[in-house]
């Protein structure tokens, strides 16, 4: 069966992209290097090349390969290729291999080799290609690069940018404990931008990335893993990491010291469908994110409002609503309503302070959340009555027995058999209850045919609009001779409380009315 792979294009077939005439035979070549020799045969018998044990340090006569004649074996060669396809080991590659618009049907493996000058694959095909251990120099370039599973893992380093942008993989790309360095600050660590992957993307267990990291724009089905990686961007105003636009068919792994040594991590528009971050948000050293547009459906880690406003929302560069709306919907679908709540209320807070309306729909809107948090926490309105309604009859209670209180019905004191005669210019400030008796005072001198003046009762009948317990009917606040001013007896006083309650309970029942009833919309989604 004959395996030898096929060109794509006749392009650079005279010429190397170097510029230099292209070797067409193994002639060309004469005499082969020992490693190339090695190589030679082991491509047809399917063996593995081993030329050093380890990746080499230096460059030697042994152990050298020339990306000619790498170039030459892969697309040019007459002979038959193992379908086990050619694999390399422990060899230092000298010069630029370029492979760009070529298609090989077989394996491409190149464990602990050392890569001299750029690596360059631009939309070239290859079935699988292994670079575990292997060391580039110079980076790689792979723009619409095409294959099934890429690996570089285990030890891969590279000194430059490695670029798969719009590259298509039908398995994995996989980056485990691989090492990314961009030594130019203009350049990114690893560019995927717009890279497309049947599979899972795996950047972990001690993969690191001096440099921005970018995925914009990808595709992914599987999941992205970033478990016990590192990224660090060259200053803070960089990005460490990049999703903006990505689609992941599965989770994001950011847990297990996913670490952000230094740099901003956007998420804008990214869509996943599970968002693992155990222990990501907390790191100090992570100071701003962008989550605008980001869209998950549920969560693996710390559900508690009160830890994702301060650790996740809380380093967002610039306010938006959409974040906090994201994390609301997830927390309800995952049954934590209270803790969705308080992220609204969180919300509305950040809503109100950057509002540009006047300052009376300020104060409304304040008074809203001291009542009720926006319509999520309608129960305290509830206690807020019943600490007004308390407060309120325990003056109440001190007003009656210092003859603030008389009885509202008139023929009462038509009866000559009642003998109580009070101060007509009213109770002075701070007056003894000791000081009034049922001579003077009618809470205490009331008949026992009359309704009994209970103050408790009073500031309830007051607070409650809608109930009628016929106290305030019965009875009234005693209004001093108008020959005073205003406050200058403790019946005013009483008699402003009385209107304040009365207003008061007005409202807030209405409110609370309101919010039960649907009326107030507190976005419950």
């Amino acid at each position: 069966m004959d395996c030898a792979p096929r060109r794509l294009k006749t392009d650079g077939l005279r010429y190397g992209s170097w510029g230099k005439p292209m070797k067409k035979t193994l002639a060309d070549f004469q005499p082969l290097k020992p490693a190339e020799q090695e190589l030679f045969e082991c491509c047809q018998r399917g063996d593995i090349a081993i030329i050093g044990e380890e990746r080499p340090t230096e460059k030697i006569e042994t152990n050298e390969i020339r990306a000619e004649f790498l170039r030459w074996l892969i697309l040019f060669s007459k002979i038959d290729i193992n379908p086990k396809g050619i694999q390399l080991y422990g060899a230092w590659i000298s010069g630029i291999l370029n492979l760009d618009n070529a298609q090989f049907l077989n394996v491409l493996g190149f464990w602990k080799c050392v890569f001299e000058q750029k690596l360059s694959i631009i939309r070239t095909t290859i079935k699988d290609i292994y670079m575990d251990g292997s060391l580039c120099e110079q980076g790689i370039r792979a723009d619409g690069f095409r294959c099934h599973d890429l690996h570089l893992r285990n030890g891969f380093e590279a000194k430059a940018e490695v670029r798969f942008a719009g590259a298509k993989i039908k398995g994995n790309f996989d980056c485990t404990n691989a090492i990314f360095k961009s030594l130019d600050k203009k350049q990114k660590a690893l560019d995927c931008n717009g890279i497309y992957v049947d599979g899972h993307v795996f950047l972990r267990d001690g993969c690191s990335a001096d440099g921005t990291v970018r995925f914009s724009g990808a595709k992914i089905k599987g999941n992205f893993s970033c478990l016990k990686a590192t990224f660090k961007a060259f200053t803070e105003e960089e990005k460490a990491l990049n999703f903006n636009g990505m689609i992941l068919g599965g989770g994001l792994q950011l847990r297990d010291n996913c670490t952000i040594l230094n740099g901003k991590v956007d998420l804008i528009n990214l869509t996943v469908n599970v968002l693992d971050d155990k222990e990501f948000w907390e790191q100090v050293t992570l100071k701003t994110v962008y989550l605008d547009g980001f869209n998950y459906g549920h969560i693996y880690g710390d559900t508690s409002a009160s830890f994702r406003l301060k650790n996740m929302l809380g380093k967002v560069s610039e306010f938006s609503p959409q974040p906090y709306k994201q994390l609301t919907k997830v927390l309800r679908n995952m049954g934590h309503d209270r803790d969705a709540d308080e992220v609204m209320i969180a919300l509305h807070d950040k809503k109100l302070e950057f509002s540009k309306e006047s300052w009376l729909y300020k104060v409304f809107r304040k008074i809203y959340k001291w009542t009720s948090e926006y319509g999520y926490r309608p129960m305290r309105i509830l206690k807020i009555m019943s600490g007004i309604w308390f407060l309120f009859g325990c003056i109440y209670w001190y007003g009656a027995n210092v003859t603030v209180f008389a009885p509202s019905n008139p023929l009462i004191f038509q009866k000559q058999d009642y003998n109580c005669t009070i101060d007509k210019n009213g109770t002075k400030w701070f007056a003894s209850p000791q000081d009034y008796n049922a001579t003077n005072n009618w809470y205490k001198a009331s008949p026992p045919e009359y309704t009994t003046f209970q103050p408790f009762w009073y500031s309830l009948d007051i607070i409650l609009p809608v109930v009628d317990l016929k106290m305030e009917k019965d009875w009234g606040v005693v209004i001093p001779s108008p020959d005073g001013s205003f406050f200058t007896t403790f019946n005013y006083f009483i008699r402003f409380l009385t209107w304040s309650e009365n207003i008061i309970g007005w409202i807030l029942s209405l409110l609370l009315v309101a919010i039960l009833s649907g009326l107030a919309k507190n976005e419950k989604e």
